[in-house]
């Protein structure tokens, strides 16, 4: 106090005098390293992830980070570039995801760092390759024994077809391990026979989980059947799930029908191993869309947490992390005759408890920043029919008013009070866009399977 006078020193004040390490000090270092809003800073660069150390498997929290400045550096690429070809972008898009991916699996032959910036739409495969042992490949060291049971497959498949029995030659090449026999007289048998000697060669001749298994059961249609993708009901996990990485960057640099497919279940069988981060990053490169958060079907509402984690949903990381998402959406090249995205509309209550955190904090000229994109973003989806809810618009009002005051950085925390906070996540039901039933549905198949409630930092 100064006389009669009382000062109050703003929060982000007193928590950045606290010791590195303590909850206040990285909350303060967390929201004032992120340069938001984004969506207002194009060329800003994220090129550092938050301290999550103290998160469950902090390391897909990292990659997860390290995906979405990837997908921002990709949207501006493709933006800049109008007269390049979108299918070519979106291929290289795929691969070089792909290589991130490769980077941080502890099974890629070697660390390989992840990409800085997307130089090029160029096709050609720059990044990593799987490492195969011996167990994936056939090795020079074949012994005379199964060197003389080849020939003798190879005589008798000769003999079946000496009498014009093609269909009994080739399932004796497959009895026999014959597969290059088998694969070409298949292939002119008609395409349900081809594509069941390719997974029967994929079954038989890579082990469970590895990438090459998984690519050729895409290629014989059956992958969702017979990759059994289960995320550790029973205490086991899925050869597949545990070699996630490798498997999704496979998919991601050889796109097949219903591949995505795949990624879906993948993710979701880390989402039953309480590996959110890991969940949302194969939603995302199955091109999944965020939900609502009163959809129990939704597989995503906020990148990085799970609505069942109630007292700790919306988090500062959370946040940050669907925003970047949101950038690289909104600065996107979209083809011809398809509507540009403004804003993700779902998101938007988010970014306002984000901005409320902000102000809370004493960092009013972010936290005013904030307010006017998210205004900018509400009144354009207004415009195209697409309405927010009477609380959510009155809360932003409230909120722009709050921002507007001189000298709210000490008198902001007693204006509303915390109770602000609590008022505009307990009503999130309500905060959603009023939209048609049929179009609120999440795509994507069936119900996710809900992670343990733990906090997002158990």
């Amino acid at each position: 106090a100064r006389g009669s006078e009382v000062v109050v020193e703003p929060l982000v004040d007193l928590f950045r005098a606290q010791p590195l390490g303590s909850p206040g000090r990285e909350l303060v270092d967390t929201v004032s390293r992120f340069p938001g809003p984004v969506l207002t800073a194009k060329d800003v660069a994220f090129s550092e992830c938050p301290a999550v150390e103290g998160l469950r498997h902090p390391e897909d929290y990292q990659l997860l980070w390290q995906a979405l400045v990837l997908m921002q550096r990709q949207a501006y690429f493709s933006a800049a570039n109008p007269e390049s070809d979108l299918k070519e972008i979106s291929r290289e898009q795929d691969r070089q995801m792909a290589s991130l991916l490769l980077s941080a699996s502890s099974s890629s032959s070697s660390a390989v760092a992840a990409p800085t910036g997307f130089a090029s739409a160029s096709p050609s495969w720059s990044g990593p390759t799987l490492s195969m042992s011996s167990s994936f490949m056939p090795t020079s060291g074949v012994s005379d024994a199964d060197v003389g049971a080849r020939l003798e497959g190879e005589r008798a498949v000769e003999r079946l077809l000496f009498e014009g029995q093609r269909e009994a030659a080739m399932r004796c090449a497959v009895e026999r391990g014959v597969w290059h026999q088998a694969l070409l007289l298949s292939s002119h048998m008609g395409a349900d026979i081809y594509r069941g000697v390719i997974a029967e060669y994929a079954c038989k001749n890579f082990p469970d989980g590895a990438p090459l298994r998984t690519l050729f059961l895409l290629f014989s249609g059956k992958a969702a059947e017979l990759l059994q993708i289960s995320g550790g009901g029973g205490g086991t996990v899925s050869p597949a799930v545990a070699r996630w990485r490798d498997n999704v960057a496979m998919m991601l640099a050889n796109r097949t029908p219903n591949d995505t497919v795949v990624m879906l279940q993948i993710g979701d069988a880390l989402l039953v191993q309480d590996r959110v981060a890991a969940a949302h990053l194969c939603y995302l490169a199955a091109a999944h869309s965020l939900g609502y958060f009163d959809d129990s079907s939704a597989r995503m509402v906020l990148l990085g947490t799970q609505p069942s984690r109630r007292r700790c949903f919306v988090s500062p990381l959370a946040c940050q992390l669907t925003e970047m998402f949101e950038n690289a959406r909104v600065h996107a090249r979209v083809t011809p005759g398809t509507a540009p995205v403004p804003c993700l509309a779902t998101f938007q209550p988010y970014k306002l408890v984000y901005a409320h955190l902000l102000a809370d904090l004493g960092l009013m000229t972010q936290a005013r920043r904030y307010a006017e994109t998210i205004t900018q973003a509400v009144n354009g989806l207004r415009s195209t029919k697409q309405l927010f809810s009477r609380f959510f618009t009155e809360a932003l009002d409230s909120f722009n008013a709050r921002t507007q005051i001189r000298g709210a950085s000490s008198s902001s925390s007693s204006q509303g009070g915390g109770g602000v906070l609590t008022k505009v996540f307990s009503l999130f039901r309500s905060t959603s866009t009023a939209e048609p039933p049929a179009e609120r549905k999440v795509s994507g198949g069936s119900k996710p399977p809900s992670s343990s409630s733990s906090s997002i930092g158990g």
